[in-house]
């Protein structure tokens, strides 16, 4: 990352105005104290309010975690604590890929609730973007690996390159091609899933490693940090590339949480919603009204439009 970039981040992260892929970049700076050459040119009151604002990010951190956990207090803080550094240790891919080749530059590809997008990377790999995501990768591919980072869900088409494989890190996972086609869904707070489509994949965390085939799926747990290898039926994972959202023994909120981002919209439940509601439901090209009438009939719930974007729902699912 060349000295220009890196102020351009700092000074959009002191304003609050940061993306999560720029913050965690500067946290990471702050954090492993390299290259302060880079501090040169700020005033002491700016370099102390970065500081301040990292170390404020990291303590809240910390504290929000042990407050949703009830355990002991040492073991609270040092599960808290983990966290922390495995925030850190995640954000470390994206700042290597910034800071490896100062020649290289990066873009980055956000998408917003009710958004998609297509991206074709400089090699002819085609990436599709679904809602609320995020996709970092290099202008232009140099070395011997073509590494790019996502955060949120992508369908992908890889390119054969057998001399340049193509990696994907999300979080803890990173995820190996040659040329292939897969979909990755790392959403935050939500276990990763990695589903193949053709093709063979490579899937490893730290101490893990899996070579999935066409119908396979890893999923990556938080909870227990380990991956745990399946057989699915792929279109329920990849449908959603051609405007279809499948669901198989999905929970009401669950679902409502995906037509959310798919619509970008509210969707808020007037009563709690019982475990036992598990839905099998397909939504093919429908406008948000025609999804809504259906999730109505399937779950024998009712719903009205509040205004604002926001859509309330009656009933409990499966009442019946």
């Amino acid at each position: 990352m060349i000295e220009k970039e890196f102020h351009h981040i700092l000074r959009k992260y002191l304003k609050g105005k940061g993306t999560t892929q720029e913050e965690q970049v500067i946290d990471q700076f702050y954090e492993r104290n390299q290259r302060k050459d880079l501090i040169n040119g700020y005033t002491e009151k700016e370099e102390a309010e970065a500081k301040h604002l990292i170390k404020s990010n990291v303590l809240g951190a910390i504290r929000s975690k042990a407050q949703r956990n009830k355990r002991a207090v040492q073991r609270r803080y040092m599960q808290a604590a983990a966290s922390v550094i495995i925030l850190f240790v995640a954000s470390l891919a994206t700042y290597q890929m910034l800071t490896s080749d100062p020649e290289v530059v990066y873009l980055t590809k956000t998408t917003e609730k009710g958004q998609k997008a297509t991206i074709t990377l400089s090699d002819g790999s085609e990436v599709k973007l679904n809602s609320e995501s995020t996709l970092i990768y290099p202008e232009t591919f140099t070395g011997n690996v073509r590494h790019i980072q996502l955060k949120g869900e992508a369908f992908f088409k890889v390119a054969k390159n057998q001399s340049k494989p193509f990696k994907v890190s999300s979080y803890d996972l990173v995820t190996t091609v040659l040329g292939t086609s897969f979909n990755i869904s790392a959403f935050p707070d939500k276990d990763i899933k990695v589903t193949v489509a053709t093709g063979k994949v490579e899937v490893a965390s730290d101490d893990q490693q899996y070579e999935l085939t066409p119908g396979e799926q890893v999923t990556y747990q938080f909870t227990d940090k380990r991956l745990v290898q399946e057989k699915v039926i792929v279109d329920s994972y990849v449908a959603w590339k051609n405007g279809i959202l499948q669901f198989n023994k999905s929970s009401l909120p669950e679902i409502a949480s995906a037509l959310e981002r798919w619509y970008g919209v509210s969707i808020v439940f007037k009563e709690d919603q019982s475990d036992h509601c598990q839905l099998r439901i397909t939504f093919d090209n429908l406008t948000l009204t025609q999804a809504l009438e259906q999730l109505a009939i399937v779950a024998d719930v009712y719903y009205h439009f509040k205004g604002n974007g926001q859509i309330e729902i009656n009933g409990v699912g499966c009442s019946n």
